[in-house]
């Protein structure tokens, strides 16, 4: 199934719209190109610098997990905007042990919740209507012409066997310049 991935007019949108509980954590899925359930997870112990180290999983039961695969357990590197939404959530809820966690700061958060929330962001602000995994499908997108294929699939706990690109990655709206811009300096 084809999945909708954000525009950079979408993602300038969206990035604006701070007053939603759960906007941090779908900006830092999209940063990050991390699993819902990973990022849900994610324990303030597990940020180590500028890195998040990837241990467990929230799945939609409830349950936590060591993750989808052998792969899922990974050190991520995080950019300025990924740290930003975690340091949003540290002062919001400063007694957390997980960073992306439920309205009372008690637990991790509520995936089912996050998604609901994406879908009124995207009605009431014109954004095109995307799912919470989508977050990651726009994230491989973005970044496919920037990082080597070892590198996107350290990032996102893809294997060597795994066709990252064919699965993940869609046509963004520049790509199709790139290609011409690459095919120019070459030829």
């Amino acid at each position: 199934k084809e999945k909708n991935i954000l525009s950079i007019d979408d993602i300038n949108k969206f990035e604006e719209l701070t007053h939603y509980h759960y906007h941090p954590y779908l900006l830092f899925l999209l940063y990050t190109g991390c699993r819902p359930g990973e990022a849900l997870g994610l324990k303030k112990s597990d940020i180590i610098g500028n890195c998040a180290y990837i241990r467990r999983s929230v799945n939609i039961r409830h349950t936590i997990t060591k993750g989808k695969n052998k792969n899922a357990i990974r050190i991520i590197p995080l950019c300025n905007k990924a740290l930003s939404m975690i340091a949003i959530m540290e002062e919001k809820y400063p007694d957390s042990e997980y960073i992306f966690c439920s309205r009372n700061g008690q637990s991790f958060g509520n995936e089912q919740i996050a998604y609901n929330q994406l879908k009124l962001i995207c009605k009431q602000n014109d954004i095109t209507p995307i799912s919470v995994y989508s977050l990651r499908h726009t994230f491989i997108s973005r970044v496919q012409s920037q990082l080597n294929i070892a590198q996107l699939k350290k990032v996102v706990g893809h294997s060597n066997s795994m066709d990252t690109l064919s699965v993940y990655a869609h046509q963004t709206e520049n790509l199709n310049k790139e290609i011409i811009d690459n095919l120019n300096k070459i030829f």
